[in-house]
Formats: structure tokens, sequence, C-alpha cells
């Protein structure tokens, strides 16, 4: 069964926590991204910021001058880089997100996506 690291994404950009949403939002077009991890100061992974994660935050009506700890999700699930595909198959079934952070002690090493996962059929 393939594992996550040799699927995962192994450049992946992370955004602070102070970074404002309309300088989110430029990172995620420009680099054709649905979302991004949040790192603290020390690269310990704190949060994710989707695209829906901002569609609710403009809906809400209240965005201005608001940063990615502001409307970051906080709740995460991650995998580290020897999970096999059939658990974070499992994963993405039970859960709304694109996305997976994988961390190896805290830290961002990885991302793996829905489409990974899909295109790992193609390769194996």
């Amino acid at each position: 069964m393939s594992k996550v690291k040799n699927l995962m994404t192994r450049r992946v950009i992370t955004i602070p926590t102070d970074m404002p949403i309309e300088q989110i939002c430029k990172i995620l077009t420009k680099n054709s991204l649905s979302g991004v991890p949040v790192v603290s100061d020390n690269n310990k992974l704190i949060g994710f910021v989707s695209e829906r994660d901002i569609i609710l935050m403009i809906a809400s009506g209240d965005y201005c001058d608001k940063t990615a700890k502001d409307f970051m999700c906080k709740k995460l699930i991650t995998v580290d880089e020897n999970t096999d595909l059939t658990k974070v198959s499992k994963i993405f079934s039970g859960n709304p997100f694109r996305h997976i952070p994988v961390v190896k002690k805290g830290e961002v090493v990885g991302i793996v996506s829905r489409r990974d996962v899909v295109h790992s059929l193609l390769v194996s």
C-alpha cells in the first residue's frame, strides 16, 4: 500500500498568523491553491486557512483588517509520512476538506490532497 511520503507535496507554502486576508488571497490565487497551513514563529503547525474559511469570513461582513489568526481553522487532522493511502482516503471521505498537512515533530513537512490520492492510482 502506498504511503503519504510517496504522494505528498513536499514544497509547502505556509503563512504566519499575522498575514492579512488580502495577502492570503493573493498567495492562494497566484499559486493555484485552495488552502495553506498557518505556522507559528518556530514553524510549528497551528492552523489552516482554506478558501471556504475566507468565503465564510467575507459572508460575515466583518473581514476588514482580519489576519490568519482571526479565522484559521485550529482543529486540524494531520498525518505523518508513513500513513497509508487507505487511512488518508478514509479521512478524506469523512471530512469536507481537500488537504491534510503532513507533520513531523509538529512541523509541516508536506501536504497531501484529494487530488494526490486520486493521482496515485494512475501511477501505481
